[in-house]
Protein backbone atom coordinates (compact mmCIF):
# COMPACT_ATOMS: atom_id res chain seq x y z
CA UNK A 1 0.00 0.00 0.00
CA UNK A 2 2.70 2.29 0.78
CA UNK A 3 4.36 1.98 -2.66
CA UNK A 4 1.16 2.45 -4.47
CA UNK A 5 0.73 6.10 -2.25
CA UNK A 6 4.16 6.39 -2.89
CA UNK A 7 4.01 5.95 -7.27
CA UNK A 8 0.85 8.31 -6.72
CA UNK A 9 3.00 10.83 -5.60
CA UNK A 10 5.16 10.75 -8.12
CA UNK A 11 2.79 10.73 -10.64
CA UNK A 12 0.78 13.73 -9.12
CA UNK A 13 3.91 16.03 -9.24
CA UNK A 14 5.29 15.27 -12.53
CA UNK A 15 1.99 16.02 -13.47
CA UNK A 16 1.88 19.44 -11.54
CA UNK A 17 5.40 20.40 -13.43
CA UNK A 18 3.57 18.60 -16.30
CA UNK A 19 6.94 18.81 -18.70
CA UNK A 20 6.51 16.11 -21.49
CA UNK A 21 7.58 15.81 -25.01
CA UNK A 22 5.47 16.60 -27.92
CA UNK A 23 5.83 15.42 -31.23
CA UNK A 24 9.36 16.09 -31.11
CA UNK A 25 11.86 15.09 -29.29
CA UNK A 26 13.28 18.90 -28.36
CA UNK A 27 9.45 20.24 -28.16
CA UNK A 28 8.41 20.93 -23.86
CA UNK A 29 5.09 21.32 -22.83
CA UNK A 30 3.45 22.87 -19.59
CA UNK A 31 -0.06 22.02 -18.96
CA UNK A 32 -2.27 24.75 -16.99
CA UNK A 33 -5.60 23.43 -16.01
CA UNK A 34 -8.35 26.16 -16.38
CA UNK A 35 -10.78 25.67 -13.60
CA UNK A 36 -14.28 27.29 -13.91
CA UNK A 37 -15.87 29.10 -10.92
CA UNK A 38 -18.87 27.77 -8.81
CA UNK A 39 -19.88 28.84 -5.62
CA UNK A 40 -19.66 25.28 -4.42
CA UNK A 41 -16.87 23.39 -3.76
CA UNK A 42 -14.62 25.43 -5.85
CA UNK A 43 -11.33 24.54 -3.46
CA UNK A 44 -12.36 21.26 -4.54
CA UNK A 45 -12.51 21.32 -8.09
CA UNK A 46 -9.56 23.13 -7.77
CA UNK A 47 -7.78 20.30 -6.84
CA UNK A 48 -8.94 17.93 -8.76
CA UNK A 49 -8.01 19.82 -11.66
CA UNK A 50 -4.52 19.23 -11.04
CA UNK A 51 -5.18 15.57 -11.59
CA UNK A 52 -7.35 15.96 -14.67
CA UNK A 53 -8.94 18.62 -15.98
CA UNK A 54 -11.42 18.94 -19.10
CA UNK A 55 -9.79 21.85 -20.01
CA UNK A 56 -6.51 23.48 -20.12
CA UNK A 57 -3.56 25.66 -22.11
CA UNK A 58 -0.51 23.75 -22.88
CA UNK A 59 2.95 25.85 -23.86
CA UNK A 60 4.76 23.85 -26.40
CA UNK A 61 8.19 25.48 -26.97
CA UNK A 62 10.35 24.69 -29.52
CA UNK A 63 13.85 26.55 -30.31
CA UNK A 64 12.58 30.43 -30.28
CA UNK A 65 8.87 29.39 -31.19
CA UNK A 66 6.32 29.44 -28.17
CA UNK A 67 2.82 28.49 -29.09
CA UNK A 68 -0.16 28.53 -26.24
CA UNK A 69 -2.92 25.71 -27.00
CA UNK A 70 -6.24 25.71 -25.57
CA UNK A 71 -7.88 22.60 -24.89
CA UNK A 72 -12.04 23.57 -23.74
CA UNK A 73 -15.36 22.67 -25.10
CA UNK A 74 -13.66 19.84 -27.06
CA UNK A 75 -11.44 21.53 -29.39
CA UNK A 76 -8.15 23.23 -29.38
CA UNK A 77 -6.90 26.43 -30.54
CA UNK A 78 -3.71 27.86 -30.84
CA UNK A 79 -2.42 31.44 -29.90
CA UNK A 80 0.86 32.69 -30.71
CA UNK A 81 2.55 35.20 -28.71
CA UNK A 82 1.08 38.34 -30.33
CA UNK A 83 -2.43 37.32 -28.99
CA UNK A 84 -1.46 38.33 -25.42
CA UNK A 85 0.53 41.08 -26.13
CA UNK A 86 -2.59 42.52 -27.37
CA UNK A 87 -4.51 41.63 -24.54
CA UNK A 88 -1.93 42.60 -21.93
CA UNK A 89 -1.49 39.03 -20.80
CA UNK A 90 1.58 38.85 -18.75
CA UNK A 91 2.40 34.92 -20.04
CA UNK A 92 5.75 34.71 -18.11
CA UNK A 93 3.49 34.09 -14.83
CA UNK A 94 2.55 30.96 -16.79
CA UNK A 95 6.40 29.52 -16.12
CA UNK A 96 6.50 31.14 -12.60
CA UNK A 97 5.24 28.17 -10.95
CA UNK A 98 4.28 24.49 -11.38
CA UNK A 99 1.08 24.56 -9.14
CA UNK A 100 -0.26 27.83 -11.20
CA UNK A 101 -4.02 27.12 -12.74
CA UNK A 102 -6.56 29.57 -14.43
CA UNK A 103 -9.73 30.87 -13.34
CA UNK A 104 -12.66 31.28 -15.71
CA UNK A 105 -15.30 33.05 -13.97
CA UNK A 106 -18.06 33.27 -17.07
CA UNK A 107 -19.20 30.68 -19.23
CA UNK A 108 -17.63 31.54 -22.38
CA UNK A 109 -18.60 30.42 -25.94
CA UNK A 110 -17.01 27.93 -27.94
CA UNK A 111 -17.15 30.15 -31.09
CA UNK A 112 -15.15 33.01 -29.72
CA UNK A 113 -11.97 30.87 -29.74
CA UNK A 114 -10.06 34.24 -29.24
CA UNK A 115 -11.74 35.52 -26.18
CA UNK A 116 -9.23 36.48 -23.53
CA UNK A 117 -10.04 34.39 -20.65
CA UNK A 118 -7.04 34.20 -18.82
CA UNK A 119 -7.57 37.04 -16.73
CA UNK A 120 -7.53 35.85 -13.48
CA UNK A 121 -4.69 32.84 -12.14
CA UNK A 122 -4.37 31.07 -8.66
CA UNK A 123 -1.42 29.21 -7.50
CA UNK A 124 -0.74 27.30 -3.92
CA UNK A 125 0.76 29.06 -1.66
CA UNK A 126 1.50 29.24 2.04
CA UNK A 127 -0.71 25.89 2.36
CA UNK A 128 -3.24 27.55 0.72
CA UNK A 129 -4.58 29.11 -2.86
CA UNK A 130 -3.47 32.15 -3.85
CA UNK A 131 -4.93 34.71 -6.67
CA UNK A 132 -3.87 37.29 -9.02
CA UNK A 133 -4.57 39.12 -12.21
CA UNK A 134 -2.34 38.26 -15.65
CA UNK A 135 -1.68 42.36 -15.60
CA UNK A 136 -0.24 44.49 -13.12
CA UNK A 137 2.13 44.16 -10.72
CA UNK A 138 1.42 40.42 -10.16
CA UNK A 139 0.17 40.85 -6.54
CA UNK A 140 -1.55 37.92 -4.91
CA UNK A 141 -4.64 38.34 -3.28
CA UNK A 142 -7.51 36.39 -1.18
CA UNK A 143 -10.09 34.79 -3.82
CA UNK A 144 -12.25 38.15 -1.88
CA UNK A 145 -9.75 40.50 -2.36
CA UNK A 146 -9.57 39.27 -6.02
CA UNK A 147 -12.96 39.82 -6.75
CA UNK A 148 -12.91 43.34 -5.59
CA UNK A 149 -9.87 44.49 -7.08
CA UNK A 150 -11.34 42.91 -10.43
CA UNK A 151 -14.80 43.88 -10.36
CA UNK A 152 -14.97 46.57 -7.93
CA UNK A 153 -16.98 44.65 -4.89
CA UNK A 154 -18.77 41.54 -3.81
CA UNK A 155 -21.78 42.58 -4.42
CA UNK A 156 -20.54 43.78 -8.62
CA UNK A 157 -19.22 40.31 -9.02
CA UNK A 158 -22.13 38.45 -7.84
CA UNK A 159 -24.67 40.75 -10.06
CA UNK A 160 -22.39 40.10 -13.23
CA UNK A 161 -21.84 36.09 -12.10
CA UNK A 162 -25.71 35.92 -11.88
CA UNK A 163 -26.56 37.75 -14.49
CA UNK A 164 -24.45 35.34 -16.76
CA UNK A 165 -25.89 32.41 -14.96
CA UNK A 166 -29.53 33.67 -15.77
CA UNK A 167 -28.72 34.19 -19.11
CA UNK A 168 -27.64 31.21 -20.04
CA UNK A 169 -30.45 29.38 -18.38
CA UNK A 170 -32.79 31.42 -20.16
CA UNK A 171 -31.56 30.02 -23.55
CA UNK A 172 -32.65 26.41 -22.34
CA UNK A 173 -35.88 24.94 -23.25
CA UNK A 174 -37.37 22.72 -20.30
CA UNK A 175 -36.40 19.50 -22.05
CA UNK A 176 -32.45 20.28 -21.24
CA UNK A 177 -33.46 20.74 -17.74
CA UNK A 178 -30.68 22.67 -16.66
CA UNK A 179 -28.05 19.78 -17.50
CA UNK A 180 -26.38 21.38 -19.71
CA UNK A 181 -25.05 25.10 -20.64
CA UNK A 182 -22.59 25.02 -23.18
CA UNK A 183 -23.66 26.22 -26.77
CA UNK A 184 -22.49 22.68 -28.27
CA UNK A 185 -25.74 21.06 -27.12
CA UNK A 186 -27.23 20.95 -30.41
CA UNK A 187 -30.54 19.55 -29.31
CA UNK A 188 -30.71 22.82 -27.31
CA UNK A 189 -29.47 24.39 -30.22
CA UNK A 190 -32.26 23.05 -32.83
CA UNK A 191 -34.91 23.53 -29.61
CA UNK A 192 -34.21 27.38 -29.56
CA UNK A 193 -34.06 27.67 -33.52
CA UNK A 194 -37.29 26.11 -34.03
CA UNK A 195 -38.90 29.00 -31.93
CA UNK A 196 -36.73 31.68 -32.69
CA UNK A 197 -38.30 34.73 -34.65
CA UNK A 198 -35.52 35.57 -36.95
CA UNK A 199 -35.17 32.05 -38.35
CA UNK A 200 -38.74 31.74 -38.42
CA UNK A 201 -38.66 35.72 -40.48
CA UNK A 202 -36.48 34.08 -42.87
CA UNK A 203 -38.71 30.72 -43.45
CA UNK A 204 -42.00 32.38 -43.33
CA UNK A 205 -41.74 36.03 -44.58
CA UNK A 206 -45.63 36.75 -45.30
CA UNK A 207 -46.30 35.42 -41.78
CA UNK A 208 -45.61 38.70 -40.38
CA UNK A 209 -48.36 37.74 -37.37
CA UNK A 210 -45.99 34.91 -36.36
CA UNK A 211 -43.54 36.17 -36.70
CA UNK A 212 -44.30 39.35 -34.59
CA UNK A 213 -46.16 36.85 -31.69
CA UNK A 214 -42.25 34.83 -32.02
CA UNK A 215 -40.93 38.29 -30.63
CA UNK A 216 -43.28 39.11 -28.26
CA UNK A 217 -43.71 35.65 -26.73
CA UNK A 218 -39.40 35.59 -26.91
CA UNK A 219 -39.70 39.36 -24.79
CA UNK A 220 -42.41 37.38 -22.38
CA UNK A 221 -40.00 35.05 -21.20
CA UNK A 222 -37.50 37.73 -19.83
CA UNK A 223 -39.96 39.87 -18.13
CA UNK A 224 -44.02 40.55 -17.38
CA UNK A 225 -45.63 42.63 -19.99
CA UNK A 226 -48.66 44.49 -19.30
CA UNK A 227 -51.37 44.00 -21.57
CA UNK A 228 -51.45 47.42 -22.87
CA UNK A 229 -47.21 47.40 -23.27
CA UNK A 230 -47.82 44.11 -25.42
CA UNK A 231 -50.34 45.70 -27.49
CA UNK A 232 -47.68 48.86 -27.93
CA UNK A 233 -45.05 47.05 -28.82
CA UNK A 234 -46.58 45.19 -31.39
CA UNK A 235 -48.35 48.02 -32.75
CA UNK A 236 -45.06 50.01 -32.85
CA UNK A 237 -43.23 47.06 -34.31
CA UNK A 238 -45.77 46.48 -37.31
CA UNK A 239 -45.65 50.56 -37.64
CA UNK A 240 -41.53 50.90 -38.27
CA UNK A 241 -41.67 47.37 -40.24
CA UNK A 242 -44.58 49.08 -42.64
CA UNK A 243 -42.94 52.26 -43.05
CA UNK A 244 -39.59 51.12 -43.94
CA UNK A 245 -41.27 49.29 -46.59
CA UNK A 246 -43.12 52.04 -47.71
CA UNK A 247 -40.12 54.83 -48.09
CA UNK A 248 -38.23 51.57 -49.87
CA UNK A 249 -35.45 51.92 -46.64
CA UNK A 250 -32.83 48.81 -47.55
CA UNK A 251 -33.39 46.56 -44.98
CA UNK A 252 -30.52 45.64 -42.69
CA UNK A 253 -29.26 42.29 -42.17
CA UNK A 254 -28.30 40.52 -39.43
CA UNK A 255 -24.71 40.87 -38.88
CA UNK A 256 -22.88 37.91 -37.59
CA UNK A 257 -20.42 39.97 -35.10
CA UNK A 258 -23.01 42.94 -34.24
CA UNK A 259 -24.99 41.57 -30.78
CA UNK A 260 -26.04 44.85 -30.04
CA UNK A 261 -28.77 45.32 -33.36
CA UNK A 262 -32.32 44.19 -32.75
CA UNK A 263 -33.58 43.48 -36.13
CA UNK A 264 -37.03 42.30 -37.32
CA UNK A 265 -37.73 42.53 -40.88
CA UNK A 266 -34.79 44.77 -41.20
CA UNK A 267 -35.38 47.40 -39.49
CA UNK A 268 -33.87 48.29 -36.04
CA UNK A 269 -36.41 48.34 -33.20
CA UNK A 270 -34.11 48.72 -30.47
CA UNK A 271 -35.18 52.65 -29.98
CA UNK A 272 -39.06 50.77 -29.90
CA UNK A 273 -38.23 48.21 -27.30
CA UNK A 274 -36.61 51.85 -24.88
CA UNK A 275 -40.02 53.55 -25.84
CA UNK A 276 -42.22 51.17 -24.87
CA UNK A 277 -40.70 48.92 -21.55
CA UNK A 278 -39.54 50.45 -18.44
CA UNK A 279 -35.62 51.24 -17.66
CA UNK A 280 -35.38 47.98 -15.63
CA UNK A 281 -37.74 45.97 -18.29
CA UNK A 282 -35.14 47.29 -21.17
CA UNK A 283 -32.23 47.12 -19.42
CA UNK A 284 -33.47 43.18 -18.61
CA UNK A 285 -34.57 42.65 -22.27
CA UNK A 286 -31.80 44.42 -24.08
CA UNK A 287 -29.25 42.07 -22.62
CA UNK A 288 -31.45 39.20 -23.14
CA UNK A 289 -31.75 39.66 -27.03
CA UNK A 290 -28.16 40.55 -27.67
CA UNK A 291 -27.19 36.95 -25.81
CA UNK A 292 -29.49 35.65 -28.14
CA UNK A 293 -28.11 37.29 -31.15
CA UNK A 294 -24.97 35.06 -29.98
CA UNK A 295 -26.52 31.97 -29.11
CA UNK A 296 -28.33 32.05 -32.54
CA UNK A 297 -24.80 32.59 -34.32
CA UNK A 298 -23.18 29.56 -32.24
CA UNK A 299 -26.35 27.39 -32.82
CA UNK A 300 -26.35 28.57 -37.14
CA UNK A 301 -22.73 27.16 -37.24
CA UNK A 302 -23.07 24.34 -34.43
CA UNK A 303 -26.03 22.46 -36.48
CA UNK A 304 -24.16 23.57 -39.82
CA UNK A 305 -27.14 22.98 -42.03
CA UNK A 306 -26.17 25.61 -44.63
CA UNK A 307 -24.08 24.42 -47.66
CA UNK A 308 -20.38 24.64 -47.99
CA UNK A 309 -17.88 24.22 -50.25
CA UNK A 310 -16.02 21.03 -50.17
CA UNK A 311 -13.21 22.49 -51.81
CA UNK A 312 -11.92 25.92 -52.94
CA UNK A 313 -12.72 24.48 -56.13
CA UNK A 314 -16.10 23.55 -55.51
CA UNK A 315 -17.88 26.46 -57.60
CA UNK A 316 -21.54 25.66 -57.09
CA UNK A 317 -24.08 27.46 -55.20
CA UNK A 318 -23.17 27.93 -51.27
CA UNK A 319 -23.82 29.70 -48.34
CA UNK A 320 -21.52 32.77 -48.55
CA UNK A 321 -22.70 35.47 -45.77
CA UNK A 322 -23.97 34.96 -42.84
CA UNK A 323 -27.62 36.16 -44.17
CA UNK A 324 -27.38 33.02 -46.70
CA UNK A 325 -26.65 30.73 -43.43
CA UNK A 326 -29.77 31.86 -41.59
CA UNK A 327 -31.95 31.72 -44.87
CA UNK A 328 -30.79 27.86 -45.27
CA UNK A 329 -31.17 27.19 -41.91
CA UNK A 330 -34.29 27.94 -41.35
CA UNK A 331 -35.50 26.25 -44.44
CA UNK A 332 -33.58 22.78 -44.06
CA UNK A 333 -34.48 23.14 -40.34
CA UNK A 334 -38.42 24.06 -40.12
CA UNK A 335 -39.46 22.14 -43.51
CA UNK A 336 -39.24 19.04 -41.50
CA UNK A 337 -40.88 20.68 -37.75
CA UNK A 338 -44.56 19.38 -38.05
Amino acid sequence: MKKILILFLILFSLYGTCYCQVSSGDSLCKRIPVVRYTPRDFLAIVNDAFIHSPEYLDICIKEKDTLFVQYRFGKSHVYRRKFFDINKIDTQLFFSADSLFIVSIKNESLSWPDLPIYRIYGLKKCGGYLYGLTWGKRELYSFSDLLKTRYGSIDKFREIYLNDVRDKLSLMGDKNNGITLYPNDKRGMQSFLEKDYVIYERFAPADTVGVLNRFVSLVSTYTLLQEKQKDLLEDKIMERVRYNHTMDIAKKEIKDYIPSEIILYGADITVLLSNVLTESQYKVIYSALQNCNLYRRDAIFGLHLFRSPKSIWDDGDYATSYEDRLKETANNLLNHVK
